[in-house]
Protein backbone atom coordinates (compact mmCIF):
# COMPACT_ATOMS: atom_id res chain seq x y z
CA UNK A 1 0.00 0.00 0.00
CA UNK A 2 1.10 3.18 -0.65
CA UNK A 3 0.52 6.60 0.60
CA UNK A 4 -0.53 9.91 -1.19
CA UNK A 5 0.39 13.23 0.51
CA UNK A 6 -0.30 16.32 -0.81
CA UNK A 7 1.03 19.87 0.65
CA UNK A 8 -1.13 23.39 -0.03
CA UNK A 9 0.13 26.74 1.00
CA UNK A 10 -2.46 29.24 1.69
CA UNK A 11 -1.06 32.72 2.05
CA UNK A 12 -3.92 33.77 4.15
CA UNK A 13 -5.07 30.89 5.94
CA UNK A 14 -2.17 29.31 6.90
CA UNK A 15 -0.87 25.53 6.72
CA UNK A 16 -2.26 22.87 6.16
CA UNK A 17 -1.96 19.35 5.21
CA UNK A 18 -4.17 16.83 3.31
CA UNK A 19 -3.22 12.86 3.69
CA UNK A 20 -5.13 10.50 1.82
CA UNK A 21 -4.81 6.95 2.75
CA UNK A 22 -5.98 4.10 0.77
CA UNK A 23 -4.14 1.30 2.96
CA UNK A 24 -6.80 2.26 6.52
CA UNK A 25 -10.24 1.40 5.04
CA UNK A 26 -11.34 0.62 8.80
CA UNK A 27 -9.81 4.05 10.14
CA UNK A 28 -9.84 7.53 9.03
CA UNK A 29 -9.74 8.75 5.17
CA UNK A 30 -9.35 11.84 5.69
CA UNK A 31 -6.70 13.41 8.03
CA UNK A 32 -7.05 17.15 8.45
CA UNK A 33 -3.46 19.01 10.31
CA UNK A 34 -3.47 22.64 10.84
CA UNK A 35 -2.05 25.19 13.77
CA UNK A 36 -4.15 28.57 14.67
CA UNK A 37 -6.16 28.50 11.97
CA UNK A 38 -9.36 26.90 10.18
CA UNK A 39 -9.00 23.37 8.90
CA UNK A 40 -12.29 24.39 6.35
CA UNK A 41 -13.44 27.03 4.31
CA UNK A 42 -16.74 27.59 2.72
CA UNK A 43 -16.81 30.24 -0.09
CA UNK A 44 -19.60 31.68 -2.24
CA UNK A 45 -17.78 31.00 -5.22
CA UNK A 46 -14.15 30.08 -6.08
CA UNK A 47 -13.18 33.82 -5.19
CA UNK A 48 -15.47 34.35 -2.03
CA UNK A 49 -16.66 35.56 -0.20
CA UNK A 50 -16.24 33.50 3.30
CA UNK A 51 -19.22 31.83 4.56
CA UNK A 52 -18.38 29.63 7.54
CA UNK A 53 -15.49 27.98 8.55
CA UNK A 54 -14.24 24.54 10.55
CA UNK A 55 -11.73 25.17 13.34
CA UNK A 56 -9.68 23.10 15.47
CA UNK A 57 -8.24 24.99 18.43
CA UNK A 58 -5.74 23.71 21.02
CA UNK A 59 -8.38 22.11 23.74
CA UNK A 60 -8.71 19.86 21.08
CA UNK A 61 -12.73 20.85 20.07
CA UNK A 62 -14.17 21.18 17.30
CA UNK A 63 -15.62 24.51 16.41
CA UNK A 64 -17.49 25.83 14.08
CA UNK A 65 -18.02 29.49 12.17
CA UNK A 66 -20.96 30.75 10.28
CA UNK A 67 -22.64 34.19 9.01
CA UNK A 68 -25.50 32.48 8.62
CA UNK A 69 -27.47 29.81 9.74
CA UNK A 70 -26.64 26.33 10.72
CA UNK A 71 -29.06 23.52 9.25
CA UNK A 72 -28.19 19.61 9.21
CA UNK A 73 -30.68 18.52 5.54
CA UNK A 74 -31.55 15.09 4.56
CA UNK A 75 -29.85 14.26 1.77
CA UNK A 76 -32.40 15.34 -0.75
CA UNK A 77 -32.79 19.11 1.74
CA UNK A 78 -36.48 18.50 1.69
CA UNK A 79 -36.63 18.22 5.45
CA UNK A 80 -34.83 19.57 8.05
CA UNK A 81 -33.02 17.71 10.81
CA UNK A 82 -32.15 20.24 12.91
CA UNK A 83 -31.17 24.07 12.70
CA UNK A 84 -29.30 26.61 14.55
CA UNK A 85 -30.19 30.41 14.35
CA UNK A 86 -26.87 32.27 15.21
CA UNK A 87 -29.35 35.62 15.15
CA UNK A 88 -31.04 34.16 18.41
CA UNK A 89 -29.35 31.50 19.20
CA UNK A 90 -32.54 29.47 18.59
CA UNK A 91 -32.03 25.67 17.97
CA UNK A 92 -34.73 23.86 16.30
CA UNK A 93 -35.07 19.90 16.04
CA UNK A 94 -37.47 18.68 13.18
CA UNK A 95 -37.91 22.46 12.33
CA UNK A 96 -36.55 25.11 10.00
CA UNK A 97 -37.21 28.57 12.04
CA UNK A 98 -37.58 27.81 15.88
CA UNK A 99 -39.02 30.44 17.94
CA UNK A 100 -37.80 29.46 21.04
CA UNK A 101 -34.03 28.72 22.48
CA UNK A 102 -34.75 24.98 22.07
CA UNK A 103 -38.01 24.05 19.94
CA UNK A 104 -39.18 20.28 18.50
CA UNK A 105 -41.26 20.15 15.73
CA UNK A 106 -44.77 20.29 16.20
CA UNK A 107 -45.58 16.90 14.31
CA UNK A 108 -43.77 13.80 14.83
CA UNK A 109 -46.65 11.29 13.40
CA UNK A 110 -48.14 8.89 15.91
CA UNK A 111 -45.19 8.85 18.31
CA UNK A 112 -45.94 10.68 21.75
CA UNK A 113 -42.31 10.73 22.25
CA UNK A 114 -40.55 13.98 22.12
CA UNK A 115 -37.70 14.37 24.76
CA UNK A 116 -36.68 11.24 25.82
CA UNK A 117 -34.31 10.96 29.15
CA UNK A 118 -33.75 7.44 29.19
CA UNK A 119 -34.79 5.06 27.57
CA UNK A 120 -35.14 1.15 28.57
CA UNK A 121 -35.48 -0.20 25.19
CA UNK A 122 -33.08 1.54 23.13
CA UNK A 123 -33.53 1.60 19.68
CA UNK A 124 -37.54 0.60 19.75
CA UNK A 125 -38.42 3.76 18.38
CA UNK A 126 -42.46 2.97 18.39
CA UNK A 127 -42.19 1.96 22.31
CA UNK A 128 -44.14 4.53 24.19
CA UNK A 129 -43.93 3.02 27.92
CA UNK A 130 -40.60 2.26 28.69
CA UNK A 131 -38.90 5.43 28.64
CA UNK A 132 -38.13 8.60 30.98
CA UNK A 133 -39.17 11.92 29.52
CA UNK A 134 -42.14 14.12 27.73
CA UNK A 135 -44.37 13.80 24.37
CA UNK A 136 -47.63 15.49 23.35
CA UNK A 137 -49.90 14.80 20.76
CA UNK A 138 -52.81 16.59 19.54
CA UNK A 139 -54.59 16.71 23.12
CA UNK A 140 -52.16 15.85 25.33
CA UNK A 141 -49.25 16.28 27.36
CA UNK A 142 -47.35 13.45 28.51
CA UNK A 143 -44.54 13.12 31.06
CA UNK A 144 -43.84 9.74 31.38
CA UNK A 145 -41.81 7.08 33.86
CA UNK A 146 -40.83 3.46 32.49
CA UNK A 147 -42.70 1.41 35.64
CA UNK A 148 -44.99 1.68 38.23
CA UNK A 149 -44.44 2.65 41.90
CA UNK A 150 -41.70 5.28 40.23
CA UNK A 151 -42.03 8.91 42.03
CA UNK A 152 -42.29 12.22 39.92
CA UNK A 153 -40.75 14.74 42.58
CA UNK A 154 -40.30 18.60 42.51
CA UNK A 155 -37.40 20.17 44.24
CA UNK A 156 -36.40 23.39 45.56
CA UNK A 157 -33.29 24.26 46.91
CA UNK A 158 -33.16 25.70 50.60
CA UNK A 159 -31.27 28.98 49.68
CA UNK A 160 -32.82 32.38 50.39
CA UNK A 161 -31.42 33.96 47.49
CA UNK A 162 -29.62 32.59 44.08
CA UNK A 163 -26.92 30.48 44.83
CA UNK A 164 -26.82 29.94 48.65
CA UNK A 165 -28.59 26.93 48.24
CA UNK A 166 -26.44 23.68 50.39
CA UNK A 167 -29.44 21.63 49.90
CA UNK A 168 -32.86 20.67 48.08
CA UNK A 169 -36.52 20.64 49.96
CA UNK A 170 -38.95 18.52 48.22
CA UNK A 171 -42.50 21.04 47.34
CA UNK A 172 -44.22 18.02 45.84
CA UNK A 173 -44.58 14.24 44.49
CA UNK A 174 -46.82 12.33 42.92
CA UNK A 175 -46.47 8.83 44.14
CA UNK A 176 -46.47 5.88 41.82
CA UNK A 177 -49.66 4.48 43.41
CA UNK A 178 -51.13 7.95 42.11
CA UNK A 179 -50.85 9.83 45.40
CA UNK A 180 -50.44 13.65 45.16
CA UNK A 181 -48.64 14.73 48.18
CA UNK A 182 -47.78 18.81 48.48
CA UNK A 183 -45.14 19.84 51.57
CA UNK A 184 -43.50 16.31 52.63
CA UNK A 185 -42.28 12.84 51.09
CA UNK A 186 -45.58 11.47 52.52
CA UNK A 187 -48.70 11.39 54.24
CA UNK A 188 -47.06 13.95 56.12
CA UNK A 189 -47.61 16.60 53.61
CA UNK A 190 -50.19 19.20 53.91
CA UNK A 191 -52.10 18.20 51.40
CA UNK A 192 -52.52 14.57 49.93
CA UNK A 193 -54.77 13.44 47.22
CA UNK A 194 -54.81 9.72 47.11
CA UNK A 195 -55.56 7.20 43.82
CA UNK A 196 -56.99 3.82 43.87
CA UNK A 197 -54.63 2.12 45.74
CA UNK A 198 -55.72 3.29 48.59
CA UNK A 199 -59.24 4.03 48.45
CA UNK A 200 -60.26 4.78 51.72
CA UNK A 201 -59.08 7.74 51.60
CA UNK A 202 -59.56 10.34 48.92
CA UNK A 203 -58.78 13.33 50.20
CA UNK A 204 -56.34 13.52 53.17
CA UNK A 205 -55.03 16.93 54.47
CA UNK A 206 -52.54 17.73 57.31
CA UNK A 207 -50.89 20.66 59.15
CA UNK A 208 -52.23 24.08 61.36
CA UNK A 209 -53.35 25.96 58.67
CA UNK A 210 -57.15 25.84 57.58
CA UNK A 211 -57.42 22.93 55.39
CA UNK A 212 -59.96 23.93 52.59
CA UNK A 213 -61.03 27.31 52.32
CA UNK A 214 -64.52 28.04 50.40
CA UNK A 215 -65.35 30.94 48.66
CA UNK A 216 -67.39 32.39 45.84
CA UNK A 217 -70.88 33.05 44.41
CA UNK A 218 -73.41 29.72 44.18
CA UNK A 219 -74.79 27.42 46.80
CA UNK A 220 -72.74 24.62 46.42
CA UNK A 221 -69.20 24.38 46.96
CA UNK A 222 -67.95 20.57 47.12
CA UNK A 223 -70.93 17.98 46.51
CA UNK A 224 -70.50 14.32 45.06
CA UNK A 225 -70.68 13.20 41.63
CA UNK A 226 -74.94 13.07 41.99
CA UNK A 227 -75.06 16.37 43.38
CA UNK A 228 -76.21 14.82 46.93
CA UNK A 229 -73.94 14.83 49.27
CA UNK A 230 -72.20 17.63 49.73
CA UNK A 231 -71.48 20.88 51.36
CA UNK A 232 -70.94 24.88 50.83
CA UNK A 233 -71.90 28.28 51.24
CA UNK A 234 -74.86 29.78 50.04
CA UNK A 235 -75.21 32.96 48.62
CA UNK A 236 -77.27 35.32 50.84
CA UNK A 237 -75.65 33.61 54.12
CA UNK A 238 -71.61 33.93 54.26
CA UNK A 239 -71.75 32.82 57.70
CA UNK A 240 -73.40 29.37 56.98
CA UNK A 241 -71.97 25.80 56.29
CA UNK A 242 -74.67 24.31 54.22
CA UNK A 243 -74.36 20.37 54.75
CA UNK A 244 -76.52 18.16 53.07
CA UNK A 245 -77.01 14.10 52.28
CA UNK A 246 -80.03 11.42 51.17
CA UNK A 247 -79.13 10.00 54.19
CA UNK A 248 -78.01 10.90 58.11
CA UNK A 249 -74.89 12.49 58.63
CA UNK A 250 -73.07 10.89 60.89
CA UNK A 251 -69.62 11.50 62.58
CA UNK A 252 -67.32 9.16 64.61
CA UNK A 253 -63.41 7.88 65.28
CA UNK A 254 -62.37 5.91 62.14
CA UNK A 255 -59.41 3.08 62.92
CA UNK A 256 -59.45 0.98 59.82
CA UNK A 257 -61.03 -1.03 59.02
CA UNK A 258 -63.27 -0.15 61.98
CA UNK A 259 -65.74 2.66 62.30
CA UNK A 260 -67.08 4.22 65.98
CA UNK A 261 -69.94 6.30 65.47
CA UNK A 262 -70.07 8.97 68.07
CA UNK A 263 -72.87 11.79 66.38
CA UNK A 264 -75.69 10.77 63.98
CA UNK A 265 -78.04 14.02 62.78
CA UNK A 266 -81.22 11.85 60.95
CA UNK A 267 -82.67 12.90 57.95
CA UNK A 268 -85.95 13.71 60.45
CA UNK A 269 -83.56 16.36 61.79
CA UNK A 270 -83.27 14.53 65.29
CA UNK A 271 -79.66 14.86 66.89
CA UNK A 272 -78.16 12.11 68.63
CA UNK A 273 -74.94 11.64 70.94
CA UNK A 274 -73.78 8.30 71.69
CA UNK A 275 -76.84 6.53 70.26
CA UNK A 276 -77.14 5.28 66.79
CA UNK A 277 -81.11 6.07 66.72
CA UNK A 278 -81.86 9.26 67.82
CA UNK A 279 -85.76 9.39 68.88
CA UNK A 280 -86.21 12.76 69.97
CA UNK A 281 -84.96 16.44 68.74
CA UNK A 282 -81.69 15.83 71.08
CA UNK A 283 -81.26 12.45 72.07
CA UNK A 284 -78.51 11.80 74.65
CA UNK A 285 -77.26 8.06 75.67
CA UNK A 286 -74.88 9.50 77.92
CA UNK A 287 -73.82 12.09 81.27
CA UNK A 288 -74.85 15.15 80.16
CA UNK A 289 -73.10 17.29 81.79
CA UNK A 290 -73.49 21.33 82.40
CA UNK A 291 -70.43 23.64 83.89
CA UNK A 292 -69.88 27.07 83.85
CA UNK A 293 -70.53 30.25 85.93
CA UNK A 294 -73.77 31.77 85.15
CA UNK A 295 -76.63 33.02 87.04
CA UNK A 296 -80.65 32.01 85.80
CA UNK A 297 -82.73 34.03 83.56
CA UNK A 298 -86.38 34.48 82.87
CA UNK A 299 -85.76 36.42 79.88
CA UNK A 300 -85.04 32.56 77.61
CA UNK A 301 -87.40 30.96 76.40
CA UNK A 302 -88.29 27.31 77.33
CA UNK A 303 -86.00 25.45 79.92
CA UNK A 304 -82.83 26.64 80.82
CA UNK A 305 -79.91 25.59 82.94
CA UNK A 306 -77.02 25.95 84.27
CA UNK A 307 -74.00 26.51 86.78
CA UNK A 308 -71.88 28.68 89.45
CA UNK A 309 -69.92 28.29 92.36
CA UNK A 310 -73.13 28.43 94.55
CA UNK A 311 -75.84 26.58 92.83
CA UNK A 312 -76.90 24.30 89.96
CA UNK A 313 -80.09 25.38 88.82
CA UNK A 314 -83.16 24.59 86.22
CA UNK A 315 -85.45 27.60 84.84
CA UNK A 316 -88.79 27.75 83.03
CA UNK A 317 -89.60 31.00 81.96
CA UNK A 318 -93.23 29.86 80.98
CA UNK A 319 -96.76 30.33 82.70
CA UNK A 320 -96.92 26.86 83.01
CA UNK A 321 -95.42 24.45 85.66
CA UNK A 322 -92.51 22.51 85.71
CA UNK A 323 -93.77 18.92 85.70
CA UNK A 324 -91.57 15.79 86.71
CA UNK A 325 -92.55 12.67 85.20
CA UNK A 326 -96.44 13.94 84.48
CA UNK A 327 -97.32 11.08 83.28
CA UNK A 328 -95.52 8.01 85.68
CA UNK A 329 -95.75 4.61 85.74
CA UNK A 330 -96.48 2.74 89.12
CA UNK A 331 -92.33 2.26 89.06
CA UNK A 332 -91.27 5.98 87.94
CA UNK A 333 -90.84 8.67 90.85
CA UNK A 334 -88.24 11.39 91.35
CA UNK A 335 -86.30 10.99 94.57
CA UNK A 336 -83.87 13.38 95.95
CA UNK A 337 -80.82 12.31 98.03
CA UNK A 338 -80.47 9.08 97.17
CA UNK A 339 -77.40 6.91 95.26
CA UNK A 340 -78.76 4.93 92.77
CA UNK A 341 -79.44 1.44 93.07
CA UNK A 342 -78.71 1.91 96.94
CA UNK A 343 -82.38 2.18 98.33
CA UNK A 344 -86.08 0.81 96.36
CA UNK A 345 -89.09 2.91 96.80
CA UNK A 346 -91.53 1.12 97.12
CA UNK A 347 -94.00 1.36 94.27
CA UNK A 348 -96.77 3.97 94.22
CA UNK A 349 -95.13 6.95 95.34
CA UNK A 350 -94.29 9.67 92.99
CA UNK A 351 -91.98 11.22 95.10
CA UNK A 352 -88.67 10.00 97.30
CA UNK A 353 -86.53 12.45 99.67
CA UNK A 354 -83.29 11.26 101.51
CA UNK A 355 -83.32 13.46 104.49
CA UNK A 356 -85.14 16.57 106.05
CA UNK A 357 -87.06 19.01 104.14
CA UNK A 358 -87.85 22.73 105.14
CA UNK A 359 -90.43 24.54 103.63
CA UNK A 360 -92.34 28.08 104.43
CA UNK A 361 -95.54 26.07 103.61
CA UNK A 362 -96.97 22.63 102.36
CA UNK A 363 -100.70 22.32 100.99
CA UNK A 364 -101.20 18.34 101.03
CA UNK A 365 -104.56 18.19 99.00
CA UNK A 366 -106.24 14.86 99.31
CA UNK A 367 -107.98 13.09 96.66
CA UNK A 368 -110.31 10.92 99.21
CA UNK A 369 -112.89 12.39 101.66
CA UNK A 370 -111.77 14.49 104.70
CA UNK A 371 -112.72 13.26 108.01
CA UNK A 372 -116.08 15.63 108.86
CA UNK A 373 -118.17 12.20 108.48
CA UNK A 374 -117.48 12.30 112.20
CA UNK A 375 -119.94 14.86 112.84
CA UNK A 376 -122.71 13.15 110.96
CA UNK A 377 -125.79 12.07 113.29
CA UNK A 378 -125.36 8.49 112.01
CA UNK A 379 -121.54 7.80 113.08
CA UNK A 380 -121.07 5.43 115.40
CA UNK A 381 -118.61 6.51 118.15
CA UNK A 382 -116.86 4.11 120.16
CA UNK A 383 -117.64 3.99 123.91
CA UNK A 384 -114.75 5.15 125.83
CA UNK A 385 -114.42 1.85 127.79
CA UNK A 386 -114.13 -0.22 124.61
CA UNK A 387 -111.68 2.76 123.95
CA UNK A 388 -110.10 2.04 126.97
CA UNK A 389 -110.01 -1.83 126.99
CA UNK A 390 -108.51 -1.18 122.79
CA UNK A 391 -106.07 1.05 124.16
CA UNK A 392 -104.61 -1.51 126.88
CA UNK A 393 -104.18 -3.99 124.62
CA UNK A 394 -102.68 -2.42 121.12
CA UNK A 395 -101.02 0.59 122.80
CA UNK A 396 -102.46 2.99 120.67
CA UNK A 397 -105.50 4.70 118.94
CA UNK A 398 -107.89 2.61 116.92
CA UNK A 399 -106.82 2.90 113.19
CA UNK A 400 -103.82 4.77 113.96
CA UNK A 401 -100.80 2.88 113.39
CA UNK A 402 -98.00 1.84 115.57
CA UNK A 403 -94.82 2.68 115.95
CA UNK A 404 -93.75 -0.75 114.99
CA UNK A 405 -95.36 0.14 111.41
CA UNK A 406 -94.54 3.70 111.51
CA UNK A 407 -90.82 3.15 111.55
CA UNK A 408 -91.06 0.21 108.69
CA UNK A 409 -93.60 1.79 106.52
CA UNK A 410 -92.89 4.95 107.22
CA UNK A 411 -96.20 8.47 107.63
CA UNK A 412 -98.12 9.10 105.01
CA UNK A 413 -98.31 13.01 106.20
CA UNK A 414 -102.15 13.03 104.35
CA UNK A 415 -103.08 10.27 105.64
CA UNK A 416 -102.04 10.94 109.46
CA UNK A 417 -103.46 14.31 109.14
CA UNK A 418 -106.52 13.14 108.03
CA UNK A 419 -106.48 10.19 111.37
CA UNK A 420 -105.22 12.68 113.72
CA UNK A 421 -107.91 15.07 112.71
CA UNK A 422 -110.74 12.01 112.95
CA UNK A 423 -109.51 11.69 115.88
CA UNK A 424 -109.87 15.09 117.60
CA UNK A 425 -112.96 15.30 115.87
CA UNK A 426 -113.80 12.49 117.52
CA UNK A 427 -112.07 13.98 120.77
CA UNK A 428 -114.48 16.93 120.35
CA UNK A 429 -117.39 14.36 120.45
CA UNK A 430 -116.44 13.40 123.80
CA UNK A 431 -115.68 16.18 125.38
CA UNK A 432 -118.85 17.47 124.43
CA UNK A 433 -120.85 14.48 125.50
CA UNK A 434 -119.08 14.24 128.60
CA UNK A 435 -119.71 18.42 129.08
CA UNK A 436 -123.74 17.11 128.40
CA UNK A 437 -123.45 14.44 131.42
CA UNK A 438 -122.06 16.59 133.64
CA UNK A 439 -124.65 19.81 133.27
CA UNK A 440 -126.81 16.54 133.78
CA UNK A 441 -125.23 15.46 137.43
CA UNK A 442 -125.15 19.48 138.20
CA UNK A 443 -128.70 19.30 137.77
CA UNK A 444 -129.59 16.74 139.56
CA UNK A 445 -127.37 17.84 142.10
CA UNK A 446 -129.02 21.26 142.50
CA UNK A 447 -132.57 20.07 142.81
CA UNK A 448 -131.02 17.37 145.87
CA UNK A 449 -130.06 20.35 148.02
CA UNK A 450 -133.59 22.27 147.42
Amino acid sequence: MKKITLLLIACAFGLFQIQLSKAQLTGATLNLYGSGGPLINFLSSSSGPLRSSIFSNTSSDLVMSSFGNFTFNNPSGSSTYLNILTASNYVGVGLANPTAPFQIANALGSTTKKLVLFDDKVGVGTDLHNFYGFGVNSSNMRYQTSYANTNHIFYAGNGATPGTSTGSNELMRITGSGALVVGGTSSSGSIQLTGTANPTSQLSIYGTAPGITLYGSGYSKIYNNNSSVGFGLPTSQWNDLIVTNLGDIVFGNATSPSFTEKVRLTTAGNFGIATTSPQSKLHVNDVVQVTGSTTPSNTKAGLTAGENSTYTWLQSNTAKPLALNPTPSSTQYVAIGFTPGAYTVPSGYSLAVKGNIIAEGLLVKLVGSWPDFVFDKNYKLMPLNNLETYIAANKHLPEIPSASEMEKEGVNTAEMDKMLLQKIEELTLYVIQQQKEIEALKQVSSAATK
